[in-house]
């Protein structure tokens, strides 16, 4: 059976590897002024690269969910090595395993994307405490996608369509989210960031390596697809 593209990052163990990169997560999240008392829940932890950045920097209570075993297991040998008390959950985003209000700050990095994104989004509102924030980095149609286009990210990602900076809003709004703020910096389209953060498996298989050279192919070649960073309340 051909590994998914999340079957790839997991193998590699890659953190950041979201549009945008770690520097855009130190970026957003610290304009967020998180303190010690703030709760965070860091949907599609992966590696648990941001969780442990923010309990490090800020020392706010991190819960990171992932539906990865692999990632969960990277995530939680991470968070042991470091000793921080960063709780990993395997998880999905559309039936998050938490309270209703628990967090102040909901994070998803290019990940509600690949799931069913009205239940997910629903999720990520019913978790929030009042006056709670979302953000999301997520992969945005600029421009129809070519039936090429759309046979390669169905091939390499397991889906076949993308919604559109507005199509986004829309579903933000239904969900219950008052204030959506939006952010361009696409500028370079979806060229993969440099990866500095890898906690690769033992015998990675020739597949794995045949996916992500897909990936990379696929996200210099279209011209149909950028990111945007969504700020919700």
């Amino acid at each position: 059976m051909k590994p998914t593209y999340l079957d790839v990052l997991a193998s590699f163990g890659i953190g950041g590897a979201h549009p945008g990169g770690f520097d855009l997560t130190k970026k957003i999240i610290n304009s967020f002024q998180l303190e010690k008392h703030h709760s965070v829940l860091d949907i599609g932890c992966g590696t648990g690269q941001t969780a442990s950045y923010i309990h490090e920097r800020y020392g706010s209570d991190v819960i990171g969910i992932d539906n990865h075993e692999i990632m969960c297991d990277k995530a939680l040998h991470r968070i042991q090595q470091l000793g921080y008390p960063v709780e990993i959950i395997q998880g999905k985003a559309e039936q998050l395993p938490i309270e209703d209000e628990m967090v102040d700050f909901v994070i998803a990095e290019s990940v509600l994307t690949f799931t069913e994104v009205p239940k997910s989004l629903r999720e990520c509102k019913r978790v929030l405490a009042p006056n709670g924030t979302l953000y999301m980095v997520e992969m945005t149609m600029n421009l129809p996608l070519t039936e090429g286009e759309k046979k390669s990210m169905e091939h390499i990602y397991g889906i076949d369509a993308v919604l559109s900076e507005w199509e986004w809003k829309d579903q933000l709004l239904q969900a219950g989210f008052q204030h959506v703020v939006i952010q361009d910096p696409s500028i370079a389209g979806l060229t993969p960031s440099a990866i500095n953060d890898m906690l690769p498996s033992h015998d990675i298989s020739k597949e794995m390596y045949d996916v992500m050279d897909e990936h990379v192919a696929f996200t210099q070649s279209t011209s149909s697809l950028g990111y945007r960073v969504f700020i919700c309340t």
